[in-house]
């Protein structure tokens, strides 16, 4: 919907009625109207000649209306997102102002089809199953919420802690932020710390020796690793009890050069005042 923006206003103020959270009002409104084509991408902008007005007022409390506030360049955002979300609603979205007022001048009005103008009663969509709430239990299982959902507006909630399966991805994050225990935690934590101190220690001694080294992400490229071993896992419980991951798996070419790295002096500035006498001066 890159086409929405101001179109033709309705300069001549109209009352706009309504019905918020199931009371109804009446607004002033002054702005533009617009019907949102079936692909959700166009806008048809209506003049006030395009309107069914009743003695200056137009009556949408037959159909659903939901407001969208905060600032003007965030609310076309929301408009598309709830659009996406909430593919068979049917009715007005009403856009306030962004001072907040309930005086609706400066305000957008956009309704999925000429019909919502009408006055006749409309459902706005029917409710939809899905699934909400997505998160990682202690046991090691990824589970979300089974909701009727309309609107984006949960009506009921029919099952709980339903399991779900996980992308090797979303499994080998949760390993490593520990959102649960599990025993590949050991083994990630020592490859990470052994790696991280010999990078660190390897980028020193080059910088040291005059060379501007990069510190490499040893985190990242640890979790690329697990997560390169558990292709095809959906599920925590079917990781093979045998999987690990080492350090020189991880980067074997620093693994490679570890005694190097070790044995290597580093320069403390402080050893070219050893011994030196001082100097007092009268």
């Amino acid at each position: 919907m890159n086409q929405f923006g101001w179109g033709d206003r309705i300069e001549s103020q109209i009352v706009l009625a309504y019905r918020r959270k199931g009371a109804g009002r009446e607004d002033k409104f002054t702005g533009p109207v617009a019907v949102i084509g079936e692909d959700r991408k166009t806008l048809t902008w209506l003049s006030r000649e395009n309107l069914p007005l009743v003695e200056g007022r137009l009556d949408l409390t037959a159909v659903p209306v939901v407001g969208i506030g905060g600032k003007r360049k965030a609310q076309f955002g929301r408009v598309i997102d709830f659009l996406k979300a909430n593919p068979s609603f049917q009715g007005a979205i009403l856009l306030y102002p962004g001072t907040g007022s309930w005086d609706l001048g400066g305000g957008m009005l956009f309704v999925t089809s000429q019909e919502v103008l009408s006055g006749k009663r409309l459902s706005g969509g029917k409710p939809e199953v899905q699934l909400t709430n997505q998160r990682w239990l202690s046991d090691g299982r990824y589970v979300a919420d089974q909701v009727l959902l309309l609107h984006g507006k949960v009506l009921e909630t029919l099952a709980t802690d339903v399991e779900q399966e996980a992308t090797p991805e979303e499994i080998g994050r949760a390993i490593w932020v520990k959102l649960f225990a599990h025993p590949l935690q050991g083994a990630l934590s020592d490859a990470y710390h052994e790696l991280y101190k010999l990078e660190d220690r390897r980028v020193f001694l080059a910088r040291g020796a005059g060379s501007n080294e990069a510190r490499r992400n040893v985190a990242a490229l640890v979790l690329e690793k697990i997560v390169e071993k558990l292709r095809g896992v959906r599920f925590v419980r079917d990781i093979p009890q045998e999987l690990t991951v080492t350090a020189g798996e991880v980067m074997p070419d620093l693994i490679a050069q570890k005694k190097i790295i070790l044995e290597t002096p580093t320069f403390d500035p402080r050893t070219l005042f050893r011994g030196t006498a001082r100097v007092s001066r009268r």
